[in-house]
Parts: structure tokens; sequence; C-alpha cells
């Protein structure tokens, strides 16, 4: 594997020396065994060989920046982890973890068993470093980039993801046919089995995959690039289908995805959904866009639609709690994309109206008192007045249903914490409490003169 300064026998001797060092890249363990082949490496070398080899470990993997180290800790013989600050107390065989600074991954490390070590890694130079991978460590990392969600199998658009890296010029049909020979059993999965068996054979295309994205100086950008993001082309996949080898437009329906044009027929394998995605790079974007949402809102969404749409459209100056929306028509995709980003749409306002309003057709003054004192929640009269006209914009006194829908639509966050106050909240207000026959009151009778309300 290259050139470089040969280590020289030296006062270590010349007895191997073995250890097994293990990280953390993008939530995912890894573990390799170093030999060093004259003896117990320094601090310095340790550390140097460790962040050499990391550092294209991170590059395979995408992983942003380069790859420093903080902390080294070692598995003691009485099973606990100690800091490690002296080679000596590294014991031949043994096995060390290495921490990268908190401010440069901005998380911390997965809570997942240390896997076993994937293969040997002998150390042949030190100035500069020089690494021989044996066979199966080369084989495994490998396919550890390549199945990043560690299904234990890679698809055809990892493959192609794999050959992008390396610069390798592409097409479907070569691709397809590359993966054909890969894909012995005919299931459009490859498992490591198989993986490991094809690429055995074939050395020099093993050096390949393994070298050239591990490469910072390596860039593929005489690489013809494709029109689509193979990598949502598989997480869409994965959604759509759910672990079976193909899926039906009712999987996308139920995902939110309504075929309208007719493009999803049948059941539809990897290689078709492939084909799909790039002759039409529009109906993956449709597509991942609504089946990989954060939020399963899907039946929600849908719901609201038969309610509200008419004749394919929903017509925003229909409906009082979108009355505050443009006046442009709301197609489905449309309608999809707005409740996704402003999720306060799907939140019906007539739970805390029915609170406030105790059965009166609309909310006066008192009302939005008496639910802040049942809420627990701090008020005053300035409180109370600032809310009542924030919501009575037509100045009548009273607030009707169109203008708290408004109200609630605009200021999400307030209906939100109101509402939790008033139907979880167990605390009993002690805030200027309300005496309940104030309508009794000497003072109350001359305000109201025989009315049941008082207007401003």
């Amino acid at each position: 594997m290259g050139g470089g300064i040969s280590l020289e026998p030296g006062e270590r001797g010349v007895s191997k020396f073995t250890v097994n060092v293990a990280t953390d890249i993008l939530d995912r363990k890894h573990n390799v065994r170093f030999v060093f082949k004259r003896g117990r490496p320094s601090m310095e070398e340790l550390i140097s060989v460790c962040r050499w080899h990391y550092d294209r470990e991170a590059q395979a993997h995408s992983a942003r920046g380069t790859f420093e180290i903080d902390q080294i800790q070692s598995y003691t013989r009485d099973k606990r982890w100690r800091d490690m600050t002296d080679v000596q107390f590294m014991t031949n065989g043994g096995q060390l973890y290495v921490f990268q600074p908190e401010d440069r991954t901005g998380r911390e490390p997965a809570q997942s068993a240390i896997p076993e070590p994937y293969g040997e890694a002998v150390v042949t130079s030190l100035h500069p470093t020089v690494i021989d991978y044996s066979t199966d460590f080369k084989l495994r990392a490998i396919f550890s980039s390549v199945d990043k969600t560690e299904k234990k199998y890679v698809l055809l658009g990892e493959v192609h993801s794999l050959l992008s890296q390396c610069g390798t010029q592409w097409d479907y049909n070569a691709v397809e046919k590359w993966f054909a020979r890969l894909n012995t059993r005919g299931t459009g999965r490859v498992s490591y089995q198989q993986w490991a068996r094809f690429a055995a054979d074939f050395p020099q295309l093993l050096d390949l995959l393994f070298e050239k994205p591990r490469s910072r100086s390596f860039s593929p950008s005489s690489v013809r690039a494709s029109k689509v993001d193979t990598s949502l082309i598989v997480a869409t996949w994965n959604r759509l289908s759910g672990g079976r080898d193909y899926f039906t437009k009712d999987d996308a329906r139920a995902l939110g995805y309504f075929d309208d044009e007719g493009l999803l027929m049948g059941r539809i394998d990897w290689s078709h959904w492939w084909s799909l995605c790039h002759n039409n790079p529009t109906l993956l974007h449709d597509v991942s866009r609504r089946c990989l949402a954060k939020k399963d809102t899907t039946q929600e969404v849908e719901h609201a639609w038969q309610e509200l749409s008419s004749s394919g459209l929903i017509h925003p100056a229909d409906h009082p709690h979108l009355a505050h929306l443009p006046s442009t028509p709301l197609s489905w995709s449309a309608w999809w994309d707005l409740c996704h980003s402003q999720p306060s749409i799907l939140r019906s306002p007539s739970s805390v109206w029915s609170d406030l309003a105790q059965g009166k057709p609309y909310i006066l003054r008192r009302d939005i008192r008496d639910a802040l004192i049942r809420a627990g929640l701090p008020w005053d009269q300035y409180t109370v007045g600032d809310l009542f006209d924030a919501m009575d914009t037509d100045h009548t006194g009273r607030i009707n249903y169109d203008e708290w829908a408004r109200f609630a639509n605009r200021n999400p966050q307030t209906i939100t914490q109101l509402e939790e106050r008033l139907h979880h909240s167990s605390a009993t207000p002690s805030v200027h409490p309300v005496d309940r026959s104030t309508e009794s009151h000497p003072i109350w009778s001359n305000l109201a003169h025989g009315k049941p309300y008082i207007l401003r």
C-alpha cells in the first residue's frame, strides 16, 4: 500500500504490538485492530495513526470536517474504562476508545456496544503514516459505508452512490448489470456474503472502491452528474415498500401522495422505481416530500381536505378559520404543503371557543378573564383588555366565532398555551379569584342595566 519510511528497530524491540481502537462516526460505532510491527507505539504515534485512519473513514461515511482526537480511554483488566495518559497503561490486544471534541461532533457518542474489529490494519510506516489493510477489513469497511442504515444488505441505488464516489462513469443499464452480478439470488438486495464473494475475486476493483472514497484529494468532478439524488431514491423506496420488494399507488396514497398523473401503476419493483425517478425527477421530489415528512400528519391532512374541499379545491374565504389566508383556491398539493409548514392550520379553535363562550354565540371580556383565572395564568385588566381588543376586530364589544378563529390561527402559541392550561392543568388559580355571585353585585347592576352583559 504505497511507500513511506519503514519503521526502524529500536528500544521498543521487534515484537509486534496489537491494539483495538474504536470510535463513533455519525452515531455508528467503528472498531479496528491496529498491528504495530515494531512494538508498542508512543502516545504521539498512536494518536497520529488513529487520526489518520479515522479521518479517512469519516470521509468515506460523508462526515463533515476532519477527524480530531480529544481523549482516549482504555478498557482495563478489571473491566472498567479509564482515561489513558500514557501508553504504558495500554495492554497488548486490549481495547481503546477514541473521543472527538464535543464542539466538533455536536453530539454524544452512540450508546451501543462496540463491534468486533473489521479486520487487521498493519502499520508499516509512521512517518508518514502508511497502513496495510487486510482484505477482510476492506470488504467490511466498504459494505459498512454503503449500508448506512445497517440494514445488513445494500440496494441498487446505494451501489450507484458508491460508484459515483469513486468517479466511475455510469448509466442505468451499466449499474443494473453490475448489480445483477452481485445479486446472485435475484432478491434485489445484496448481502455482505454476496458482496464478499464477488469483490474478493476482483482485487483491483476492491482497492478502487476502498481508496477513492477515503481520499480527500480526490474529487469526482469529471463524473457525469446524476439528475436526481440517489440517496433520496433509496430513502423514499424504503418508506414506500416497507421492507417488501414492491409498493403500489395505495402505499403512496397512504403516505400522502395522490398519483394524479397515473405514473404509479400496478406493483412497482425496485428497478421500475429507479427508472421512474430518473425519467421523472419531479415525481421523486413530490413523492419524497410527502412520504418523508418529519411528522406523519397524513390522516389529519386528508380528513381536513375531505371536509373542506369542493370540486377539488379549498376556498379559504368559505371557511372562517382559513379567512386569514390569501383568497387563492388551494389544490391538494398546496393544501399538503400548507399543513406541513403551518401545522396550526389543522388545529380546530372550537375546543377553546367552547370553554370561553359557555354556550353563547359570542365571547365577552369577562369570559377571557375567567378563562385566564381557570387556567391559573397571571392577569390584570390590561392583559384582558389587550387580548379582547386584538380579537374584537369589528369593535362591537363581542367576539364572534369568525373573529376568534382568525385570531386563533394567527396566534397558535397563545391558544395552545391556554388550551393546555385549561384542559391539563391541575393547579388551583390563586390570582384574582372570582366571586361567582357577581351578577347580583350592586356595581354589576349599575353597569348592566338589566342586560346579561356589559358593553364597552
